[in-house]
């Protein structure tokens, strides 16, 4: 860049050099002297014959010293020495011309040159550069589908906090979403994998084993009680939350942090809808399959990161295979689970689940129908003896400080009975 600014400053300066003296007077006289530096030089004559100095003072034109005459050739002398009294022959200013014209194309191709042959990210002291070197982009972050998933055990920090926590693998893995008219939806990857199995809590190895799971819902509606259970709950514990909560993306992302799979309440009708009134998005008998589609895609397109839906309330609901069906054959094509929380014994989702390929859960017992310290106690006694006779077994209960405490006290002692605490997940029946 300097060699650049330098040529094109040569350039300036002889154009106006020739320039003078193309259009100075006609001398009248002229002599040899030496300029201010000692330099030899042509002294030009003024009109009134007077020589100039060089400095322009009296209307004289500056000398010229014999080092531009000696680099530019004897056209610029010839120039200088006119006689005084003869006009100027017509051939020599086209001689000027020439001259001119060949200094100005020598030095203008010299700079052109230098610059072509310069680093373009050179410059002078001092001189900022406009070419720097542009930096490489750094390297896209790696998405959550690239990120290693395995679950990090967090290690408690006091003898009160919540047993068998785990940092689950981040939301939303890239493969198992699509979006939706109201966001992120779930799907089934290209690979076949699905939502309820890659983002579920991974079972904790126990041959034989009995194990029970619990499920805790009704969160998300209140940050207080939400905090609570987080605080209290085993991390092996699944939660539920009302799609309705504000902020249920991070919901997720906190309960999933402390090792809990969350699955969403689905409201289904009930026989008393006139006066237990579940919200806008319950499933309905009263409309058509693709309004409670379209309810359905709502609510999971609430937050991602969940395996599957809680059905609750739904004793008329529940009992309407025609309405059922496409409702779940919807979650089923979405690669999620549903739990069928058995407030209604009656209820046909299980069996319709099982016979279209759906991954389901059955709760046994509720916990907290007496919500007392003993009574939630005797209940999950009852769970340990069906798990033992079945193999497994689920229970359900609500976010109750009570349920929170029993169920932290109950969960310590599990090992000493050999009884295995597990994810609703992993007593899924059916699906793939």
């Amino acid at each position: 860049m300097g060699l650049r600014w330098h040529g094109e400053a040569m350039i300036a300066k002889l154009k106006d050099r020739i320039s003078g003296l193309l259009n100075r007077k006609k001398p009248v006289a002229d002599e040899p002297r030496k300029t201010a530096d000692g330099d030899d030089a042509l002294a030009v004559l003024t009109p009134e014959g007077e020589a100039g100095d060089g400095s322009g003072a009296g209307g004289a034109e500056p000398v010229v010293t014999n080092k531009i005459a000696a680099k530019f050739g004897a056209g610029i002398k010839a120039a200088v020495k006119l006689k005084p009294s003869a006009p100027p022959k017509p051939r020599d200013v086209p001689m000027i011309a020439l001259f001119a014209m060949a200094a100005f194309v020598v030095v203008s191709l010299g700079a052109v040159a230098g610059w072509l042959m310069s680093d373009p990210t050179a410059r002078d002291s001092g001189e900022p550069s406009v070419l720097a070197p542009i930096k490489p982009a750094p390297p896209p972050p790696l998405t959550p589908e690239e990120v290693e998933a395995t679950p990090v055990e967090i290690i408690p920090t006091s003898p009160d906090a919540p047993i068998g926590m785990m940092a689950l693998r981040a939301v939303p893995v890239r493969s198992l979403i699509e979006q939706g008219a109201d966001g992120l939806l779930p799907v089934i990857a290209p690979d076949g994998k699905r939502a309820w199995k890659i983002y579920a809590r991974p079972e904790r190895s126990a041959p034989g084993r009995p194990k029970v799971a619990i499920f805790v819902g009704g969160l998300g509606l209140s940050q207080k009680t939400t905090d609570a259970a987080l605080a209290r709950l085993p991390g092996a514990v699944s939660l539920g939350y009302s799609p309705l909560s504000q902020n249920l993306p991070a919901l997720v992302v906190a309960a999933r942090a402390r090792g809990h799979e969350v699955f969403f309440d689905l409201a289904m009708e009930p026989a008393d809808m006139a006066t237990n009134d579940s919200g806008p998005y319950t499933m309905m008998t009263t409309v058509s399959a693709t309004e409670n589609i379209g309810r359905l895609e709502w609510i999971m397109s609430r937050a991602p990161g969940f395996v599957g839906m809680a059905a609750i309330l739904g004793d008329k609901f529940m009992l309407e295979e025609g309405a059922a069906r496409p409702v779940l054959e919807a979650l089923r094509g979405r690669g999620l689970m549903i739990l069928d929380t058995r407030t209604l014994p009656r209820s046909v989702i299980a069996r319709l689940a099982d016979g279209i390929g759906l991954p389901y859960g059955i709760s046994s017992v509720t916990i907290d129908d007496d919500p007392s310290p003993a009574a939630i106690a005797a209940k999950l006694a009852k769970l340990e003896e069906l798990a033992r006779v079945q193999g497994s077994a689920i229970g359900i209960g609500h976010a109750y400080q009570v349920t929170n405490d029993t169920i932290d006290k109950w969960a310590r002692t599990l090992d000493q009975r050999n009884v295995q605490l597990a994810p609703v997940t992993a007593l899924a029946v059916g699906g793939q």
